[in-house]
């Protein structure tokens, strides 16, 4: 496990290597919200819906298929999301329309104890609407960039709380994100380090907890945001009443 925490703080060194003490530093606050939902509906599928905001910042509702494999801690899901995004003259007003394909596989390590990680790729093609900034107006064009993701999530089981009523565990999230394609956009790199804490009662998880996302602009210059994560989790399982057969976790959803 101790090879685990490691990895988990090099890989934020890594991404985050070229920061320039030079840039100048924007700071934003930001509050995360989410509803995530997944259910089964064969052995190994299942259905995916999620919902995310933040504000002045954007929404996605975001849908999609998983395959869970059988010999091979390994699943991959497939899928479309529409988002509304914000334009710089709109003033935090949800305009600008994203069309996204997108695809992630999400492996988990061995378990070590009450220690579980997992190792996740996700590839998003952004079709995204093209502005006219100089009048301030929406165009009808939309440019492509592709977005390449690399997360590692590590998580400890703390037990039962609440007289035996919930599940207790502490989650920490790293992830690294790049920028590439011939559309025009500002951000090059980004990285962002989840702090979570997840309450598990039955098919449903709340999770609370706190984001930090450095935004690597230009050599010149970066936004750092931050602030709380709010997550509703549902699990369910079409084919009978209970719980999910395959194992999904909060950080497989998470935006």
């Amino acid at each position: 496990m101790f090879r685990t925490l490691l990895f988990s703080f090099l890989f934020t060194f890594v991404s985050i290597r070229f920061i320039s003490a030079q840039q100048e530093i924007d700071l934003r606050d930001e509050t995360w919200w989410g509803v995530m939902t997944s259910v089964q509906i064969s052995e190994n599928w299942a259905v995916w819906n999620d919902v995310h905001f933040v504000n002045d910042l954007f929404f996605i509702h975001r849908m999609g298929f998983t395959y869970h494999a059988k010999r091979i801690p390994l699943n991959t899901t497939v899928g479309y999301g529409y988002l509304a995004l914000t334009a710089p003259w709109s003033e935090g007003a949800l305009i600008r329309s994203e069309h996204r394909p997108w695809m992630q596989t999400v492996y988990r390590l061995p378990k070590k104890g009450n220690f579980t990680s997992s190792l996740r790729f996700r590839f998003d093609t952004r079709f995204f609407q093209d502005l006219d900034r100089e009048n301030e107006e929406l165009l009808s064009s939309y440019s492509v960039n592709y977005r390449w993701r690399f997360n590692h999530g590590l998580r400890y089981n703390v037990g039962d709380v609440f007289r035996g009523r919930s599940k207790f565990a502490v989650s920490l999230i790293n992830e690294a994100l790049f920028i590439s394609g011939p559309g025009p956009n500002g951000v090059r790199h980004e990285h962002r380090v989840f702090c979570m804490a997840n309450f598990a009662f039955g098919s449903y998880t709340l999770s609370a907890g706190y984001i930090a996302r450095y935004i690597n602009i230009s050599s010149e210059r970066a936004i750092f945001a931050q602030g709380p994560v709010f997550w509703l989790n549902i699990n369910l399982n079409a084919q009978r009443k209970g719980s999910q057969t395959i194992e999904e976790y909060p950080v497989d959803h998470m935006y």
